[in-house]
C-alpha cells in the first residue's frame, strides 16, 4: 500500500493537490533549474575540462569526489535485497525511509540512544571499502539512512544542509539501481553533479557547510535508493559531549554479522575474507570468488566459484569501533614517554597530518588504509599504535591482534594529547 509522509510544505504526487499543499503554496522545488554548471565526476570539478566543456564557466564546488562504480553489479543486487527486508517508513516530499542511528531532536539538540542496536551487519564490507580511501582512513560512521525514491511518488529533496550539530564534515552515500543527479546551490550558483548507478560520492568542506545541496523530482525516472553513511561532529568527539559520542561509536559497532573464510588457493592470495548475510540453514554455499571485494576500485570476479564456510563471530574491519581487549590498551602520553625507548611506535595518520600536527621521535608511519599491506613486516612486541585522537589507533589494535600481535597497545587521545601535554613545556 502506498502511503504519503509528508506534512508541513512538503508535498508528493499524492498529496500535491490536498488543501494542505495548496494552503502553503510552496513546491519541492519551485522550478526545474535550466542555468547550471555540470560536474565531471572523472575530474572532480565543475570548471570546464577535457571531458566537460562547460560555458563560460565562473565558479567551481570543492569537496566532492565521485568514485564511479564503487560497488559490482552483483554487490548491489545482494545488498538492494538486504536493504528491502528491512521495514521501509514513509518520509517526506514521497520518500521512504530506513534509518540506522542515534535519535535526535536537532532544535532542542537531544538524544534518545534507547532504540539504537547499531548499524546493520550487512553494510560493514561497504564500511571497510570506504575506510581504505586515502583520507577516510578515519571515517567512523554511526548512522546509516537509506532513502527510497520513485518516479510515480514524485519523490525528491529541497535544497538543505544536513545538520552541523551532531553530524561531522564528511557526508558518504551509494546511490543504487538507476543514474541520477545532486544539485548544489549557493547564492545564485547552481551545480549539478551526477550520479552513476553504484557509484559513491563524498563530500566535505565547502560542498558540506557552505553549498546546500538537493535531489530533483525530475531527475528521478526509475527506483533509486541512496545510502548515506554520517560521522560525528567534532563537539561529540572531542568537545563537551564527548561521553556521549563515545556512547554512540560503541553502540555503532555492536552488530550481528558473519565473518566467512572462503576455501582456494591461489598464486597470489589476496582478500581471504568477507562478509556474508548471516545464514538460516546452510553451513556452506556457492559463490563467485570475489579477490578484490574489500577494495575499491572493484574489479569484477572471475566465473570460477568456491565455497564459503561461515561461523558465528562479531563483524570486525578497519572502519569499525572494536570491542576493547581483555587487558589496559590505554598508554597516557607521560607513560609512553617513559618507555619510548623500548617501544616499536607505528603512527597510522596520513603524512599530511604529521607535518601538521608534529610526530613523536622514532615513530614508523604506516597510514591506517596501508595497514593490512604492510603488518607482517611489523615486529609484533611493544607495539604502540597512534594517531590523532586515540579513534583510528584502537582500530589498528583490533586488527594487529587478530593477526597475532601480543598486547598490542595505544597513545590514548593521540597526538592531542601529546601535543597538549608536552608542547608548552
Amino acid at each position: 500500500m502506498t502511503i504519503c509522509g509528508c506534512k508541513g510544505i512538503r508535498y508528493c504526487k499524492l498529496c500535491e493537490n490536498s488543501d494542505r499543499v495548496k494552503a502553503v503554496k510552496t513546491e519541492c522545488l519551485p522550478q526545474p533549474i535550466k542555468e547550471f554548471q555540470l560536474f565531471c565526476v572523472k575530474c572532480n570539478t565543475a570548471l570546464s575540462c577535457e571531458h566537460n566543456q562547460n560555458n563560460s564557466p565562473k565558479f567551481d564546488i570543492k569537496g566532492v569526489i565521485v568514485y564511479p562504480d564503487f560497488i559490482s553489479e552483483l554487490e548491489e543486487a545482494t545488498l538492494v535485497q538486504d536493504i528491502d527486508r528491512g521495514q521501509w517508513v514513509p518520509s517526506q516530499s514521497g520518500r521512504y525511509k530506513q534509518d540506522y542511528g542515534p535519535r535526535a531532536n536537532y532544535k532542542r539538540k537531544k538524544l534518545k540512544l534507547g532504540q539504537f542496536q547499531g548499524l546493520p551487519s550487512y553494510s560493514q564490507y561497504l564500511r571497510d571499502r570506504v575506510a581504505g580511501i586515502g583520507d577516510l582512513t578515519d571515517f567512523v560512521p554511526v548512522e546509516q539512512c537509506n532513502l527510497d525514491y520513485k518516479p510515480e511518488m514524485g519523490s525528491c529533496i529541497d535544497f538543505h544542509f544536513d545538520d552541523f550539530w551532531l553530524w561531522g564534515e564528511r557526508l558518504i552515500i551509494l546511490n543504487l539501481l538507476s543514474d541520477s543527479f545532486m544539485f548544489f546551490n549557493y547564492e545564485d550558483n547552481y551545480i549539478k553533479v551526477p550520479l552513476p548507478r553504484r557509484s559513491l560520492i563524498l563530500m566535505s568542506g565547502e560542498s558540506r557547510f557552505l553549498w546546500k545541496h538537493a535531489i530533483a523530482r525530475e531527475d528521478i525516472h526509475s527506483r533509486r535508493i541512496s545510502v548515506t553513511f554520517r560521522e560525528l561532529s567534532e563537539q561529540f568527539l572531542t568537545g563537551d559531549r564527548a561521553h556521549e559520542g563515545q556512547k554512540i561509536i560503541e553502540l555503532a559497532s555492536e552488530m550481528s554479522a558473519t565473518l566467512c573464510r572462503i576455501s582456494r588457493t591461489t598464486a597470489k592470495p589476496r582478500c581471504v575474507s568477507v562478509l556474508f548475510r548471516t545464514p538460516t540453514a546452510p553451513t556452506s554455499r556457492h559463490i563467485y570468488f570475489l579477490p578484490t571485494s574489500c577494495f575499491y576500485p572493484h574489479t569484477e570476479p572471475p566465473k570460477t566459484s568456491c565455497t564459503v564456510y561461515t561461523s558465528s563471530c562479531p563483524a570486525r574491519g578497519l572502519s569499525s569501533i572494536p570491542e576493547p581487549p581483555d587487558y589496559d590498551v590505554n598508554l597516557s602520553p607521560v607513560a609512553l614517554k617513559e618507555i619510548l625507548d623500548q617501544c616499536n611506535i607505528i603512527d597510522v595518520r596520513q603524512p599530511e597530518e604529521l607535518i601538521a600536527d608534529g610526530v613523536i621521535p622514532g615513530a614508523r608511519n604506516i597510514p591506517l588504509g596501508e595497514l593490512p599491506a604492510q603488518i607482517a613486516d611489523i615486529d609484533s612486541e611493544n607495539v604502540v599504535f597512534i594517531c590523532k585522537s586515540g579513534m583510528r589507533s584502537l582500530r589498528a589494535i583490533s586488527f594487529s591482534i587478530q593477526y597475532g600481535f601480543n598486547k598490542p597497545r595505544h597513545l590514548e587521545g593521540g597526538m592531542m594529547a601529546w601535543n597538549a601535554t608536552f608542547q608548552n613545556k
